[in-house]
């Protein structure tokens, strides 16, 4: 049942940039934005939806809500998930 939820979470193109990008460490909204090429509003949904399903959690510090990855696990399959289609599709 979990990992079907965490695949759902993967379900939607510019949510799936989200979490790689977030998979690298640490972003703000804009820094998301300027990553995935998404909007301000997009970008606060996915997170907002990603909140909640406490896939991501964020923490502010001055003036700037910086976001991240809750789980560990979650990193390591994006970064698999990066290697076996991202890197490979470089390659070809």
């Amino acid at each position: 049942d979990e990992v079907s939820k965490v695949f759902k979470s993967f379900s939607h193109p510019s949510r799936l940039l989200v979490l790689c990008k977030l998979s690298q460490g640490a972003c703000t909204v804009q820094e998301l934005q300027e990553a995935c090429g998404l909007e301000q509003a997009p970008t606060s949904q996915f997170l907002a939806r990603l909140r909640a399903e406490g896939r991501v959690h964020g923490e502010r510090r001055g003036n700037q809500v910086y976001y991240s990855l809750t789980d560990e696990r979650l990193v390591e399959l994006m970064h698999t998930l990066f290697r076996l289609y991202c890197k490979a599709r470089d390659k070809k």
